[in-house]
């Protein structure tokens, strides 16, 4: 009787010892999914952070782009302007020549 209770504690301990160990894999197994999901969250979030900074980085890029096209559009403008009174203003110092050389000859003639 002592050895069949003996034997029933041994493999009641066995048996429990086997669920501990059962129960602390599962429960490993579990902190090693939860390990990769909280992985995954992390990456995912980082991944949207990058792709936020590259759009602000094209976005900003862009604008730098269009301001200095502006600019240079400007530029042009301004130097077109100023050919165009430089041009005027020779072709007004043209015609008071010719006036004057005008003017000469009149005097000489007369």
């Amino acid at each position: 009787r002592e050895a069949a209770l003996a034997e029933r504690r041994a493999k009641e301990k066995q048996d429990r010892e086997g669920m501990e160990q059962k129960i602390a894999s599962m429960m490993a197994e579990m902190h090693n999914k939860l390990a990769a999901h909280e992985a995954a969250v992390v990456a995912r979030e980082q991944a949207r952070e990058q792709a936020q900074k590259d759009k602000e980085a094209k976005d900003k890029e862009e604008q730098k782009r269009k301001a200095d096209a502006a600019k240079a559009a400007t530029e042009a403008r301004k130097a077109a302007a100023m050919k165009k009174k430089e041009e005027e203003e020779a072709a007004a110092e043209a015609a008071r020549r010719r006036e004057e050389d005008e003017r000469d000859v009149e005097a000489a003639a007369a």
